[in-house]
C-alpha cells in the first residue's frame, strides 16, 4: 500500500453506507467517489491482511438490507469486489483535512453533509447508529410524520428534507435539539413548508417537488434516509364502474351491463355538477377498452365512447346517431326501452331478456320499438312512424329522450345544460393501454368488478396544477403515486322520475246507488306497498264518472288490482302488470 496522509473510506451500496477504515493514502489524488477496477483495487488493499475489517464488512453487508439473505465471508467479499468492478457499488474517500465541524460542499456524491466532532473511526463504527424506522409515504394536507432511532452518545444530528426536483435540492434543514438527538426512539415531523431562503420560502411544498427524502444525519457515515411523495389536491372520480358499456358498444345506456342497472346519466350528472361548482378544475372523460381484440379497434371504440357522451352533452344529434350506427346495437336500444318502461312509466317495456337478444329483430323486439315510437310521439309531440323499425329516425328519437333526461336532471341541481363550461371538459380515449390499470385505483377496490370491467368511461375532476394547467396523461392519472383520489357519490334519480300517477276509472256514476266496494292496489314484488280505496265514499268525480287517483306509484314495481265486495267476493281487474303498462286497456295486459 502506498504511503501518504491517512484517509477515511466509505463503502456505499444501494443507498447504504459503511466507514471501512482510516489508513495510509492511496494513489487517488484528493477526495474521490470511486467505482470500477480502481475502487476494487483500493478495497482489496484495505482488506488485505485485516480479518477484523473483513468480518465487519461481512456483518454490515448481511444486516444493512443490501442483500436479502446472509452470506459467508468469502461470498460477501467476492460480491463486494464484483459490485465495485461492475460499478454497482462505490468506494468514497475523504482526505484528513476535511472540516469536521461544518457543512461541506466539496463532494457531490452525498451533497451537503453534516460532519460531527472528530471521533475515532472504530468507536463510531461499533457504537453509533442512525435509523429512520417509519415515514409517512405521502405528504398530504397536514405535516409529514416520521420516527427514528438514535445511538449517538450525545453527539449532534441534523434533519434535512431534500428533493432533486427542488431548486438547490434542500427544502428544509435544522439541527436537532439535544433532546431530539438523545439516544433512543423519537418521533418527528415536518410541516411541509419550504424553509430554504428563496422565492418559494414560506410556501408549502408542491407535488412537482416530489419525490422527496427525509434525512437524519450525524456525519457522512452515520445517517439514514426515507423517501416520500408530495400529494396535490385529490382527483375526484365519480363512483367507479357506473358508466359501463355493452361489448363493442359506444352507447351509454342503462342495461344489464351497468352496475346494478344504474343509469349512466347519474354519474355524468354528478361529474358535470361537480365541474360547475369547481371553477379551478377540469373534467376528464376517459374511455377504456378491453385488452382483448385488435388494438386499433379498441382505441377507436374507447374514443367513440367519449365522443358519444360529448355529443349528448353538446346536443349534437347527428354525431350521436353516427356513433350509434357505427358502434351501437339493437341490444342498446331495447335495453333503454325496457328501462323507460320500468323506471319512466313508458309503455314500451316487454320484459325482454336483453342479454339473449341477437342482432336480428323479431316480432317481440319490433313490438317494443313500436311502443317506444308511439310513446315518443305522445310525449314529444312528434310524428315518428310507428313501424317497429330501428332506423335513423328512431335513433334520433332515442337521442332526444336521453338529452331531455340529462337536461331535466341537471336542472334539479340548479345547472343548465347550455351553460356548462365546455372548454373545461377534455375527452380522451385510451383504448386498451390502460386495461386493468384503471381498476387498480384504491377507490375502485370496494366496487364490483367482473366481466366488462374495462368497458367503461371514467369521469375524473382534476384540479389545476400550480402552473395553471392540469396535466392529462395515462401516467398522471393512473400511475403517479403522488396522486390522491376521492370518490364522488351519485345522486338518486329525481323522485318524479321514480314515481308516477295512475288513475282507475270505475264503471260507476256519482248518482248510482251501489254497495261499498274496496279497490285494493298492491305491488306483487313489494308486499309493503298496499293502497286501498272504498268506493264510492273515497272516489273522485271526473267527467261524470267515479275515479281513483294514485299520485305517486313507484315506477319500478308491478301491480295487481283487486275489487272486494261487501260479501267478500274478490274480482281481479289486472294482475302483475308493470307500471309502464298500467295505462293500457286491461285486456291488453
Amino acid at each position: 500500500m502506498t504511503g501518504g496522509a491517512p484517509r477515511s473510506f466509505v463503502f456505499s451500496a444501494d443507498g447504504r453506507t459503511m466507514r471501512l477504515a482510516s489508513g495510509p493514502g492511496d494513489p487517488f489524488a484528493g477526495p474521490f467517489a470511486g467505482r470500477g477496477p480502481g475502487a476494487e483495487a483500493t478495497l482489496r488493499r484495505l482488506l488485505h491482511g485485516d480479518a477484523v475489517l473483513a468480518q465487519r464488512l461481512v456483518r454490515w453487508f448481511n444486516t444493512s438490507g443490501v442483500v436479502a439473505v446472509a452470506h459467508s465471508r468469502t461470498e460477501v467479499v467476492a460480491a463486494v469486489l464484483g459490485g465495485l468492478r461492475r460499478g454497482r457499488y462505490c468506494l468514497i474517500s475523504d482526505p484528513p483535512e476535511r472540516s469536521s465541524d461544518r457543512f461541506s460542499h466539496d463532494s457531490n456524491w452525498f451533497g451537503p453533509q453534516f460532519v460531527g466532532p472528530a471521533v475515532p473511526v472504530a468507536e463510531i463504527e461499533d457504537e453509533l447508529s442512525v435509523i429512520i424506522t417509519r415515514c409517512d409515504p405521502r405528504l398530504l394536507d397536514g405535516p409529514l410524520t416520521f420516527e427514528y432511532l438514535l445511538r449517538l452518545r450525545g453527539r449532534p444530528a441534523r434533519l434535512e428534507i431534500r428533493s432533486e426536483r427542488f431548486p438547490g435540492g434542500l427544502l428544509y434543514a435544522r439541527d436537532l435539539s439535544p433532546e431530539e438527538a438523545s439516544d433512543g426512539a423519537h418521533g418527528g415531523e415536518w410541516d411541509g413548508v419550504v424553509a430554504t431562503p428563496g422565492p418559494l420560502q414560506g410556501e408549502r411544498a408542491r407535488p412537482s417537488h416530489g419525490p422527496a427524502t427525509v434525512h437524519i444525519i450525524h456525519d457522512f457515515v452515520h445517517r439514514d434516509v426515507a423517501a416520500f411523495t408530495i400529494a396535490g389536491p385529490p382527483l375526484s372520480i365519480v363512483v367507479p364502474d357506473l358508466i359501463r358499456f355493452d361489448r363493442d358498444s359506444a352507447l351509454a345506456v342503462p342495461g344489464p351491463w351497468t352496475t346494478e342497472g344504474a343509469h349512466p346519466l347519474a354519474a355524468l350528472v354528478q361529474a358535470l355538477v361537480g365541474l360547475v361548482h369547481r371553477p379551478d378544475h377540469q373534467l376528464l372523460i376517459a374511455g377504456h377498452g378491453d385488452a382483448s381484440g385488435n388494438a386499433g379497434h379498441n382505441q377507436s371504440l374507447s374514443a367513440r365512447r367519449c365522443d358519444a357522451l360529448r355529443a349528448l352533452i353538446e346536443g349534437d344529434a347527428d354525431a350521436w346517431i353516427e356513433h350509434a350506427r357505427a358502434q351501437g346495437s339493437l341490444r342498446d336500444v331495447l335495453a333503454y326501452t325496457e328501462y323507460l318502461g320500468a323506471r319512466r312509466a313508458w309503455s314500451c317495456a316487454r320484459g325482454l331478456d336483453v342479454d339473449s337478444i341477437g342482432v336480428q329483430a323479431d316480432t317481440q323486439t319490433r313490438e317494443s320499438v313500436g311502443a317506444f315510437q308511439g310513446d315518443y310521439n305522445s310525449r314529444f309531440q312528434a310524428e315518428l312512424a310507428v313501424d317497429g323499425i330501428c332506423g335513423g329516425q328512431t335513433l334520433g328519437a332515442m337521442f332526444e329522450v336521453l338529452h331531455d333526461e340529462l337536461e331535466r336532471w341537471l336542472a334539479k341541481f340548479g345547472c343548465k345544460l347550455g351553460e356548462l363550461p365546455r372548454e373545461r371538459i377534455a375527452y380522451r380515449g385510451y383504448g386498451e393501454t390502460l386495461a386493468g390499470r384503471h381498476a387498480s385505483l384504491d377507490v375502485r377496490q370496494a366496487h364490483r368488478r367482473g366481466p366488462g370491467a374495462d368497458r367503461v368511461v371514467d369521469l375524473i375532476l382534476i384540479p389545476d396544477s400550480e402552473q395553471g394547467v392540469a396535466p392529462i396523461s395515462p401516467e398522471t392519472l393512473y400511475d403517479d403515486p403522488s396522486l390522491r383520489w376521492a370518490t364522488l357519490g351519485v345522486p338518486e334519480e329525481p323522485d318524479e322520475w321514480g314515481t308516477g300517477p295512475f288513475t282507475v276509472v270505475t264503471d260507476l256514476t256519482p248518482d248510482e246507488p251501489v254497495d261499498s266496494e274496496i279497490y285494493k292496489l298492491f305491488a306483487t314484488d313489494d308486499p309493503s306497498f298496499n293502497v286501498a280505496f272504498v268506493v264510492p265514499e273515497e272516489a273522485s268525480e271526473d267527467a261524470g264518472e267515479l275515479v281513483l287517483r294514485y299520485q305517486a306509484l313507484p315506477t319500478h314495481l308491478r301491480y295487481t288490482l283487486v275489487v272486494i265486495s261487501e260479501n267478500g267476493t274478490h274480482s281481479t281487474i289486472f294482475k302483475d302488470v308493470p307500471y309502464g303498462r298500467l295505462h293500457e286497456p286491461p285486456e291488453s295486459h
